[in-house]
């Protein structure tokens, strides 16, 4: 009953901040009702309590961004007029632009123009809420995945982890093709006294051996042992992760499945990374939601960008604003090499600009960024991808913010944001980290590789050369990513293998392998056995031809 309550008051609310302030309210909620499942789990064996809590542990995540794929999904199947769709994205690009001028400019013109816009749209949407009941359903209809949901998506290999991390009580459900269960988290202090200390190894990356490894086996010993290490789990080797509260912030893959030598050997650790394929997701819900799967209606394959810093700027205040942004030495060189792999666009220098992304990214099938990111963590609505400055006078500063995003409408497969912490920002209980990477996948991203503390430019250009040539052999995006990883620890000196310089990246969202590359390499083969059977059929015309020859002497 409560939770329904909930979903009903959820639709009354018209902003993103008032429906993420909702979750928080929320979350206590569903938390009481996951323990109160589970103790019913234990007295009577039923099963359906047990998954029971993990309905409840879906309703505790991600709500407001599985609502907007919804929301992408209404629009694209409620038979709304195309007119209409067309005056909704007007005014959210009106909206966008006014936010943008009073974020340097605190003018009451401007904040009574954006108010008459954000009137225009409330009543847009109430209205197409109204007159169109397809539109309603679709926006609106509950997609909260169960335990059957996603066994039905599970090979015999692959295992879904998603923790629940509340104040008092704390679980990791996990999910087999053919098995479930409700594993424990502890619950003392000493989880997150290794949580924080491994942040602050990894946004640094100069700290000790010993500071690095034994949180690092501590938390696999916590997190993972349990269940990994258990005999139903020893035939899988892909593993995905829902992670909750201050886990967002960890990559998986470092952790340590065995307390190393003391001889310090980062390429050789036993990493995780070793042992799984990994990738992650805001919620079970959110990766099976039918608008969260690739195969979009992008056109082109791919379209990179990578600006330059330090050139002139049109305004004083522009200027001041990028005097702090260090040149890219390695940022084009990481953009061009993808041509080598896939067919598409790279934009640079100059020409990568704001204006470019905004009239172009649509239509391509992976947008790829490599530039300088800021993030604002006390509002990450404001946080920024920063382009070249435009210097033709165009009305976009350079500066995509991530309420920006989230007023667009992206085609894109896969997002590769390869910038300084695309997937951190603020932690916000019920919804998760609100991070440029979250506005990607509000916007329709179904898959995006982001990073989650500093990027070191010349690392990060060498691991995404990698991952797009193993993406454009037909290998799925998890197993991309991990196979560049390793390769990178294969080549790179010592100093250059602790995991801050390649374990930030991870991959968020659909795993599959890219459409285009998957049909291509299928038609490879196709053309490839066709070759073969050709010259093989070849041969052995010939080798029947000779032997009449020798056999019929009319012939010599």
């Amino acid at each position: 009953m409560a939770d329904s309550l909930l979903m009903l008051l959820n639709r009354s609310y018209a902003t993103r901040g008032d429906k993420v302030s909702l979750a928080k309210t929320a979350r206590r909620l569903h938390e009481r009702a996951i323990y109160v499942s589970i103790q019913r789990y234990h007295a009577t064996q039923d099963k359906r309590y047990q998954q029971a809590a993990f309905y409840f542990s879906e309703r505790s995540k991600a709500g407001v961004l599985t609502e907007a794929l919804s929301t992408l999904e209404a629009k694209k199947f409620g038979q709304v007029p195309d007119s209409l769709l067309a005056k909704e994205a007007s005014l959210k690009k009106d909206r966008s632009f006014y936010r943008s001028q009073l974020a340097t400019a605190d003018s009451l013109r401007y904040k009574n123009k954006l108010f008459a816009i954000n009137r225009q749209y409330d009543s847009m949407i109430q209205m197409l809420e109204t007159q169109y009941p397809d539109y309603y359903q679709l926006k609106y209809a509950t997609h909260t995945a169960s335990v059957p949901l996603v066994q039905s998506q599970l090979a015999s290999d692959e295992a879904m982890i998603t923790y629940f991390l509340g104040d008092s009580t704390r679980y990791a459900f996990v999910i087999t093709a053919d098995q479930f269960r409700a594993v424990p988290v502890p619950l003392d202090r000493p989880l997150n006294a290794q949580l924080l200390t491994m942040q602050e190894v990894l946004r640094s990356g100069n700290t000790t051996y010993e500071e690095y490894q034994v949180p690092a086996h501590a938390l696999y010993r916590q997190l993972l042992a349990p269940i990994v290490e258990d005999s139903l789990m020893k035939e899988v080797d892909r593993l995905t992760i829902v992670r909750d509260g201050p886990l967002g912030y960890l990559p998986f893959e470092l952790l340590l499945t065995e307390l190393p030598p003391s001889e310090v050997n980062y390429a050789n650790l036993p990493y995780l990374l070793r042992r799984y394929t990994l990738h992650y997701g805001y919620s079970a819900t959110w990766l099976l939601h039918p608008f969260s799967r690739s195969g979009r209606s992008a056109i082109d394959q791919y379209i990179a960008f990578a600006p330059e810093y330090g050139g002139s700027t049109s305004t004083e205040a522009s200027a001041r604003a990028r005097v702090q942004l260090v040149p890219l030495q390695f940022n084009r060189k990481e953009a061009n090499n993808i041509k080598q792999y896939l067919s598409g666009v790279t934009v640079t220098g100059q020409e990568a600009v704001e204006e470019r992304f905004k009239k172009e990214a649509h239509r391509y099938s992976v947008i790829h960024l490599a530039m300088h990111a800021l993030v604002n963590n006390e509002d990450p609505m404001n946080s920024q991808l920063i382009f070249s400055q435009d210097t033709t006078g165009s009305l976009e500063d350079g500066y995509l913010n991530a309420y920006e995003l989230y007023d667009l409408n992206l085609s894109a497969d896969l997002a590769v944001l390869s910038a300084c912490g695309t997937g951190y920002g603020k932690l916000e209980q019920g919804e998760g980290i609100l991070s440029l990477a979250r506005a990607f996948a509000y916007a329709g991203c179904p898959s995006i590789v982001m990073s989650q503390w500093l990027v070191d430019d010349a690392a990060s250009a060498q691991l995404m050369n990698h991952f797009y040539r193993y993406l454009s052999e037909g290998m799925s995006k998890d197993e991309s990513l991990r196979q560049a990883k390793l390769a990178y620890l294969d080549e790179v000196p010592a100093r250059k293998a602790h995991p801050y310089f390649w374990s930030n990246f991870v991959l968020v969202g659909d795993p599959t392998p890219l459409a285009s590359t998957s049909s291509r390499f299928i038609w490879m083969y196709i053309l490839g056995a066709i070759v073969i059977l050709g010259v093989a059929g070849g041969a052995y015309h010939y080798k029947l031809k000779h032997r009449r020859k020798q056999q019929d002497p009319i012939l010599h």
